[in-house]
């Protein structure tokens, strides 16, 4: 057998297989390129990020404190796809006076959501108030989804 730096060629077919493997494993579970259908614009947000949005925009979530409730003052209940499950507690004026949101699939816990709950959802873009860029970025990361 060929010798290379001390490891047999099988070993080092065998080591550098197994490394492709992982990967392509990891980078298939890191979803960091948008499957967006059709045009996309870009935003810049309130914390100088540069984001791609689809040019239309079907569904959306707000994660975070105040950002259902933003969406909620702008009349975009009907685009909302899914809540956090602080929400469902009696005596949400947002949920009060639109009883719709209540029906809404939940898509995590308070302060965030769960990102593998807010990926199954599949929201257009996501609405997150009161947080910091990396947040925002770390979140768009692990959904592959606008925030």
């Amino acid at each position: 057998m060929i010798k290379l730096r001390n490891f047999s060629f099988f070993r080092f077919f065998s080591a550098v297989f197994i490394g492709m493997f992982f990967m392509m494993l990891v980078s298939g579970c890191l979803n960091t390129s948008f499957n967006q259908d059709g045009p996309v614009r870009e935003v810049t947000d309130m914390l100088g990020r540069r984001v791609e949005i689809p040019v239309q925009v079907d569904s959306m979530i707000g994660v975070g404190p105040g950002a259902l409730r933003l969406l909620v003052y702008m009349d975009l209940v009907d685009r909302v796809s899914g809540i956090e499950d602080v929400e469902l507690r009696p005596g949400r004026p947002y949920t009060f006076a639109r009883p719709a949101l209540v029906e809404k699939p939940v898509i995590g816990p308070y302060m965030g959501g769960d990102s593998e709950l807010i990926a199954m959802n599949q929201p257009d873009v996501i609405f997150m108030a009161f947080s910091t860029a990396s947040d925002a970025n770390d979140l768009q990361n692990r959904t592959g989804i606008p925030v």
